[in-house]
């Protein structure tokens, strides 16, 4: 295909898919069904890519981004059902395809037939997927569909290339192809792993987050290739190297991560409607080559007819005979919680069986001669192949929507447990947070004196209590505000800085008092409180009483926190430099690289908050950093108002932020800005930095922690640390422009 031919294709792909997605439609099914219209308009060039092009360029990539989205725990909890559709449906349903093949064409080779079963075998889990995703399929539904496509794939083309040496020299035995077939698992995963664990070490010392994504998006062809080259299967080596880096990615720099997300969306976005818009352009030139054969096309349309009769009624055949099987073995009483499919869920996995990209390039890749003799029924195969594609596509993808409402399989209850799980991570978060300023408060007091270093912690703590108080609010819109105007009364303003505006629980009338020696006394007075645990000014212990969990999970995740902070250049301590504000923390939980944006050069100084971020960041960090500074010495301005757009984030990533605690409960507290930095605010600034790097590593050890021992989800835990790592950025950019020299 020319280049230009290419170019066009994809930019058509693409547009049709834009539109799908703003108006919530199944992109690849509206792709699909515009190529074939396109397709039949007479002048349109007949399309033909190389198929190793497809098989090494364009399936890599695709699962090598779908097995990092993907959950290795909720991996590995269902490997038994996923092993059971990923291998053992696949063979089963190649081996059917044969059979029915070679009833009807008598003539033709077992092998040859099974070529073509090999390829129709393996389902393609985006459109299922995409259409689950929109209507709230349940976790344990979408985590079998896509565990079970990732490793089908690996399966399918072991089979195929056995198939196709079977052709080659008229037979084939079973003990070669299950030794085969091992030998690509095996391989394929070691090298998969081995690759991943280089790339993690590697991101980790990485202080570049484009280098780190470069690296990324190199590895999914590593994989391949590497283990292609020992005999392996490249697609499970794709396949482990992306579930390993995936659930190490909360331990890659914040920077990273932010970059990689819409860097591989836009990967699958291109390369998935690219894949379906060819799809639909080859069904018509297939029809043609047929007709012009000595089958005829009344032959093929016989074949293919019985393939993809076949291909749908097999499917769920197989998962209801596996689950009465289960049923038989484990009855419900002894069968773990959570892992069989309800009737329901079951029938909605046997219907998402639609076939894709494997299939359209094993299905090109077939060689038009063999051992110098031409492939038995070539034309006829591929166009069997070509119509199981677009079959199952158009029927299964167009009516499974309708197959989900009417079964009524939805996920309110995992979104009810998901809310629960989130809830009690921002409390263990929060905890980790006091635990992390009570270990600090003795080096705070050295260096600023016992009271002042006191009113500047609590203050702080205050601060990202309200983050925690404004998310609960996300899970229950009815919680009363009353709490956080009790701490936000607690917080004293600087003098000559303006009222706040009214709250979302404020009235235009019920303003707070703003006398600043009132708002000083009741923040000591608050403090008092609190002194008898934290008499002892080396007493590391928390100000509040935990239980055994939660104090084990506030303590292991102030561990990790200093060890990040050490490995970045230790704590700042009076009269030292300090952590480098622009280095990268290289340490084993967060590394966190530079901040991709540039941040703006007008302000800084005097404990003021200049915000360089959107709105949605400025007004709390303005709240809480103008509080953090202003307690240091003695002035704080707090300006949290609005902002220039230099330091905006993109659309993304303010669309992103806008679903967490970033956007409730924004306090805005106008103040003065002053021209520049002295050196005691410098120190203060690095101080105060110093401890932000801690706060947000012991939340991000918590949520790790958590989701390691399965008390949080990894979807659950991924959308809070985007959440974490959006703030993270800005206040990142924030505070470097207050220390910049």
């Amino acid at each position: 295909m020319h280049h230009v031919e290419v170019f066009l294709l994809a930019a058509g792909a693409v547009v049709v898919a834009a539109a799908c997605r703003r108006r919530g439609w199944s992109a690849p099914l509206v792709v699909l069904a515009v190529a074939l219209l396109v397709s039949f308009v007479p002048g349109v060039p007949r399309y033909e890519v190389d198929p190793e092009l497809l098989l090494e360029f364009v399936l890599p990539p695709l699962l090598y981004s779908a097995a990092q989205a993907s959950s290795y725990r909720d991996f590995r909890r269902s490997l038994s059902s996923i092993t059971r559709l990923g291998v053992g449906l696949v063979v089963v349903t190649a081996f059917a395809v044969a059979a029915v093949v070679t009833a009807l064409v008598p003539q033709l080779p077992f092998a040859a037939a099974l070529v073509l079963g090999a390829v129709v075998a393996p389902p393609d889990a985006v459109a299922a997927a995409a259409v689950g995703r929109r209507l709230g399929l349940p976790r344990r539904v979408m985590t079998l569909l896509s565990g079970e496509s990732l490793i089908n794939d690996a399966t399918s083309l072991t089979l195929y290339k056995v198939a196709l040496a079977g052709v080659a020299t008229g037979a084939w035995a079973l003990g070669d192809a299950a030794g085969t077939f091992a030998l690509a698992v095996v391989a394929g995963v070691g090298v998969g792993l081995a690759l991943g664990w280089l790339l993690h070490r590697a991101r980790l010392r990485l202080d570049d987050p484009v280098v780190a994504s470069a690296f990324g998006l190199l590895t999914p062809f590593a994989a391949y290739w590497s283990a292609e080259a020992v005999g392996g299967s490249g697609v499970l080596a794709v396949v482990a190297a992306g579930l390993y880096l995936g659930h190490q990615s909360p331990r890659a720099g914040y920077a990273t991560r932010l970059y990689q997300g819409p860097l591989w969306s836009t990967v699958d976005l291109l390369l998935e409607a690219f894949t379906f818009a060819l799809i639909g352009m080859q069904l018509p030139w297939l029809v043609r080559d047929l007709v012009a054969s000595d089958q005829g096309l009344g032959h093929g349309v016989l074949v293919s007819a019985a393939t993809a009769a076949t291909v749908v009624l097999v499917r769920p055949l197989y998962v209801y005979a596996t689950r009465r099987f289960d049923d038989l073995r484990l009855p419900g009483s002894h069968r773990p919680p959570g892992d069989a499919l309800t009737r329901r869920e079951s029938a909605v996995v046997s219907w998402a069986g639609m076939r894709g990209v494997v299939t359209l390039a094993a299905a090109a890749a077939i060689p038009q001669t063999i051992d110098d003799a031409d492939f038995p029924e070539r034309a006829t195969l591929q166009l069997a192949a070509y119509a199981v594609a677009i079959g199952t596509l158009l029927l299964q993808g167009l009516t499974l929507p309708a197959v989900i409402r009417r079964l009524r399989v939805g996920s309110e209850r995992e979104e009810r447990a998901d809310a629960a799980q989130e809830a009690a991570a921002r409390r263990a978060a929060q905890e980790a947070v006091e635990q992390v300023l009570a270990d600090q408060r003795p080096v705070w007091r050295q260096a600023l004196g016992r009271e002042r270093a006191d009113v500047a912690l609590d203050r702080i703590s205050a601060a990202w209590q309200r983050r925690t108080t404004a998310a609960a609010q996300v899970l229950d819109p009815h919680t009363d505000d009353e709490d956080e105007d009790v701490v936000v009364a607690a917080l004293p303003v600087p003098a000559g800085a303006a009222s706040p505006e009214p709250t979302a629980a404020q009235g235009p009338g019920d303003e707070h008092p703003r006398d600043e020696q009132a708002r000083d006394e009741q923040a000591r007075d608050e403090h008092a409180r609190d002194q008898d645990a934290l008499a002892d000014d080396h007493d590391p212990a928390p100000a509040r009483h935990l239980d055994a969990t939660a104090a084990a999970d506030a303590r292991a995740a102030a561990e990790a926190a200093e060890a990040a902070v050490a490995s970045a250049g230790g704590p700042t301590g009076e009269g030292g430099s300090g952590p480098d504000p622009f280095a990268e923390e290289a340490e084993p939980l967060e590394a966190p690289g530079r901040s991709s944006r540039r941040p703006a050069t007008d302000g800084g100084g005097d404990g003021d908050s200049d915000d360089l971020t959107a709105d949605e960041h400025g007004d709390e960090r303005g709240d809480e950093h103008g509080d953090e500074h202003g307690d240091g010495h003695g002035h704080g301005d707090g300006d949290g108002d609005g902002g220039d757009d230099r330091g905006r984030p993109d659309d993304d990533r303010r669309a992103g932020a806008g679903s967490g605690a970033a956007r409730l409960a924004r306090l805005r507290r106008p103040g003065t800005r002053s021209s520049g930095a002295s050196p005691s605010t410098r120190e203060q600034s690095l101080r105060v930095q110093d401890l932000r790097r801690r706060l947000v590593a012991a939340q991000r050890a918590v949520l790790v922690r958590r989701r390691d021992r399965g008390e949080l989800d990894e979807e659950v835990m991924r959308r809070m640390l985007r959440e974490l790592d959006l703030e993270d950025e800005a206040m990142s950019a924030s505070w470097v422009e207050r220390v910049r020299p």
